[in-house]
């Protein structure tokens, strides 16, 4: 019995490390094609041509954490003759490693709530799968949170520079429709993110998607 309580312990201790690890390589930035894209009502389709996914870890090691993700949309008219309305699109998600699964959760959008597997992740670059997608995402590291030599003080200032540029052209989400199109209105908002200088643009109904998670 002794044994047996033994071999589970250590089964346990290494799924745990191997988590930890995984987290450790994921945390940071990431850029590439991420499968994004939206539809509007009445202007057509439109493709993100890039995406850039950060990783933050809740705590220094930890398997779990919070996102910020940005998707640019090209400008060039679709099939349709229409150009975007949006040339960014921000979401924030929560994510976290277990058994080797990266899962992610984004709030006020379940529809792009994934897990991701049979992934290659190396200090500079990321590309796997989607839920049950046969096709593969990649993404190219633009920094990682592990390399700083003061974890602490570096992640706070980086924490302050992604909320600035995050901040631009930031898309709000309202209530969702019966169709599943949510009511987007665009932002302009000065560096510090002050909601006092938000700058109302044009609403559109619009649903989002990702390609890889289809």
């Amino acid at each position: 019995m002794g044994i047996l309580a033994t071999l589970c312990l250590c089964m346990v201790f290494t799924s745990c490390h191997k988590d930890e690890k995984i987290a450790m390589k994921l945390s940071g930035e990431w850029e590439g094609y991420w499968g994004m894209y939206y539809e509007d009502r009445e202007l057509g389709q439109f493709d993100s041509y890039k995406s850039s996914v950060v990783f933050y870890p809740d705590e220094k090691y930890d398997t779990k954490g919070k996102g910020y993700q940005i998707d640019w949309y090209s400008q060039t008219p679709n099939a349709l003759g229409n150009k975007s309305p949006y040339e960014k699109m921000f979401y924030e998600f929560t994510w976290y490693v277990d058994k080797k699964i990266i899962y992610l959760t984004y709030p006020g959008h379940p529809e792009l709530n994934s897990r991701i597997r049979n992934y290659e992740l190396s200090k500079k670059h990321f590309t796997g799968y989607f839920n049950n997608s046969p096709t593969r995402f990649d993404l190219d590291a633009i920094w990682k949170v592990y390399k700083w030599s003061d974890y602490a003080a570096l992640n706070m200032e980086t924490a302050n520079t992604i909320l600035c540029w995050t901040w631009a052209g930031l898309v709000i989400a309202s209530e969702l429709s019966a169709d599943n199109y949510y009511y987007y209105e665009a932002k302009t908002r000065v560096a510090d993110g002050s909601a006092d200088n938000a700058a109302p643009v044009e609403q559109h109904a619009i649903r989002v998607g990702n390609r890889f998670a289809e």
